[in-house]
């Protein structure tokens, strides 16, 4: 088992993101860097795979009027995934044997578009375009896209509860998953919150946090992932769909900066190739990821 440095922060923000917008009325700027890394685990049949991934994203948002807020963010991921004695095992299919990729690249973008309805009431879409990809295979074929709706509440007290769908055209696939908005302060230190964007890697999930101090918070959180990648000709794809659990410990820097450490444990993982179609699980194992953000 290799070392590991913290866990999954998926597309980067924590806790809150567009569900804010119009909160602030004013424009804001961001910038991200994740760092993630996995222990092996144990293929199903023999084998091990291993993961290292680095997210760097771009957010922009802009409070056009009392009415309207418009939303940018970009995304370019670097993922070395590390197959280990698997052509022993289950690749004596050359198709198998070609989904095994040491690298892939995703590229994402997503324009979001928020109406407040009134002070209470917001609702927003969300139109997304992807390309996720191995390096053996053409980017120009690797293209998804989709659009995230939602209906949003905020209470007199600030707290936010919602509701969302997500249509996602996948590659070889079309997803439609719905998913909860929620940014609710408890108490003085207690908050439960999404802590990822809704999109291809999945719905927002959930995350219960305590705030330490006015700089120091620890969250603990779940959420369903999925990564899928363009691995070959005729739209063959390689899935890697999984539920993470995790910690969190966040520090607000100062300057703009925060940093978030990661801890947490992926269950029930399974790979599956669409074209010919296999599938094999994985054992649960460990991950952790560092994540260094600028707000300005």
């Amino acid at each position: 088992m290799k070392k590991f440095a913290a866990l999954l922060t998926l597309g980067c923000l924590s806790a809150s993101h567009w569900v804010l917008a119009g909160e602030g009325r004013g424009d804001s700027y961001s910038l991200s860097l994740t760092a993630i890394d996995t222990a092996d685990a144990d293929l199903q049949g023999g084998g091990e795979l291993g993961r290292q991934s680095y997210l760097l994203g771009a957010r922009a948002n802009w409070q056009l009027d009392d009415t309207w807020g418009l939303g940018l963010r970009l995304g370019a991921d670097k993922l070395d995934w590390d197959f280990s004695g698997v052509a022993d095992s289950i690749a004596t299919d050359p198709a198998v044997t070609a989904a095994q990729f040491d690298s892939a690249t995703r590229y994402s973008a997503a324009i979001s578009l928020t109406y407040n309805l009134n002070r209470h009431w917001n609702v927003m879409l969300t139109p997304q375009l992807q390309y996720a990809y191995s390096d053996e295979v053409s980017a120009a074929d690797a293209a998804s896209f989709g659009i995230v709706g939602a209906a949003v509440h905020r209470f007199d007290s600030g707290n936010i509860l919602g509701f969302g769908i997500a249509y996602l055209n996948d590659i070889n696939e079309v997803r439609t998953i719905p998913y909860l908005v929620i940014n609710w302060q408890l108490s003085d230190k207690w908050r439960v919150a999404n802590p990822f964007q809704t999109g291809f890697s999945g719905p927002a999930g959930i995350e219960f946090s305590y705030r330490m101090s006015p700089g120091l918070e620890l969250g603990l959180g779940a959420a369903y992932r999925t990564e899928r990648f363009l691995v070959g000709d005729n739209e063959q794809t390689l899935e890697l769909t999984e539920t993470s659990s995790f910690a969190r410990l966040g520090w607000q820097l100062g300057m703009g900066f925060n940093l978030n450490a990661y801890l947490g444990y992926f269950i029930n993982p399974e790979l599956e190739l669409s074209e010919p179609n296999r599938s094999r699980e994985l054992d649960s194992y460990p991950a952790g990821a560092l994540h260094l953000g600028y707000r300005f």
